[in-house]
């Protein structure tokens, strides 16, 4: 085992389990053990925590938490966001 890595016991739910070891039969290449599967969860849910501390810092050095406009135009954003990628999948699809 590498000297930066460390063995670490956790406890899940038996369908979280399952659900795993499914997605990692269908991808190996993707994640060829339980151990990648769960480093790569641990490693996105870091970088998530650390974008939303990140965020939080912003907020607080620029007046504070966004206003029912702010959030109105955010969600409006994502949603036209999300409307594009679904027809870039769409797309995709279509031509292959």
């Amino acid at each position: 085992m590498s000297e930066n890595v460390r063995r670490l016991n956790v406890a899940l739910p038996n369908q979280h389990i399952e659900r795993m070891q499914h997605l990692i039969a269908d991808d190996p290449a993707r994640y060829p053990s339980m151990s990648a599967f769960v480093a790569a969860a641990v490693n996105e849910r870091l970088s998530e925590e650390q974008a939303h501390r990140m965020l939080l810092k912003v907020l607080r050095e620029n007046g504070g938490e966004p206003t029912g406009d702010d959030r109105r135009w955010a969600q409006a954003a994502l949603a036209i966001s999300q409307q594009a990628a679904g027809e870039h999948d769409d797309h995709n699809q279509k031509a292959a």
